[in-house]
């Protein structure tokens, strides 16, 4: 089988602000499957879609942009139990 080359908005919708993302372009900016968003999802550890439609869901577009940004600050931020903040566990 053929794979499917990637959804590409055309026109103003690709330089919408915005908008709202399809799930399939959420799969694609987060590089996370549909099960593990929809596993996030449950443990609220990702962002609710809006309904569109009666079939259609879409994330707006900055709420991802910032869920992402937020991410990758946790990922990012040195670990504080480890003593890294300059403190070695002993009373003076």
């Amino acid at each position: 089988m053929a794979k499917r080359p990637p959804h590409r908005p055309r026109g103003r919708a690709r330089f919408n602000p915005n908008g709202f993302y399809s799930y399939r372009e959420v799969c694609e900016l987060t590089t996370l499957s549909r099960q593990t968003i929809y596993l996030l999802r449950i443990a609220g550890r990702f962002p609710e879609p809006t309904p569109l439609t009666s079939g259609r869901i879409g994330w707006l577009k900055p709420v991802i942009h910032r869920w992402i940004a937020d991410r990758a600050a946790r990922d990012l931020a040195p670990d504080d139990q480890d003593g890294v903040d300059g403190e070695d566990g002993e009373d003076e």
